[in-house]
């Protein structure tokens, strides 16, 4: 069983808005294509990342973790304490296919909380119901994960974000329910205009 996590998702949230512009490579980074695209937003989430967590103090982040086996052009960065891991973010860019397997890949990692990226920007609907059927079929686990999910929509510098807690009872859910919830004041966007000071 998990204690505690490291960082809300609010608090993840209000820091990546934060620092996102400044890692940003352009203005117009674009939609997640099969191209350069996708290695330059896995850059940047990397760099605002390892700023978070350098920021919280006693971890040590590890981008692309070799405890996690990547897919092409897809990304993971894992934070962690004393040696072992408290966070872990993997990407899903591409096709729903894609955001599966890569989805199915972070639910066998052990870990407190895990961050899963990914872009959606039509049928948002469909791909927050499948993410949902890929976390209730999953049989292990472990009481106090918590999954945060973020659908980062480039091409209109924003970004939803939701949470699910899972673990025992996790697949006791009703079906008015949801496990997927949205976090207090999503969506989330961002401005790429330089800071007047």
């Amino acid at each position: 069983m998990f204690a505690r996590h490291i960082v809300t998702p609010e608090a993840l949230a209000a820091r990546f808005l934060e620092l996102l512009p400044e890692y940003l490579p352009g203005v117009d980074t674009g939609a997640f294509e099969a191209t350069d695209r996708r290695r330059c937003w896995n850059k940047t989430l990397n760099g605002v990342l390892t700023a978070i967590g350098n920021e919280l103090g006693d971890l040590q982040v590890v981008t692309q973790s070799p405890t996690i086996t990547l897919f092409k052009d897809q990304s993971s960065l894992m934070w962690q304490r004393d040696q072992a891991p408290v966070f872990v973010m993997a990407t899903g860019w591409g096709s729903r296919d894609e955001l599966e397997t890569s989805l199915e890949r972070l639910e066998a990692f052990k870990c407190p909380q895990k961050l899963f990226i990914y872009s959606c920007s039509k049928w948002r609907e469909a791909v927050h119901d499948q993410i949902e059927g890929i976390l209730l079929r999953y049989p292990y686990h472990i009481q106090g994960e918590q999954y945060i999910f973020m659908n980062l929509i480039g091409a209109e510098n924003r970004f939803d974000l939701a949470v699910a807690d899972v673990g025992q009872g996790s697949h006791q859910v009703l079906q008015h329910d949801r496990l997927v919830k949205p976090v207090s004041g999503s969506p989330f966007g961002w401005t790429t205009k330089p800071k007047v000071s």
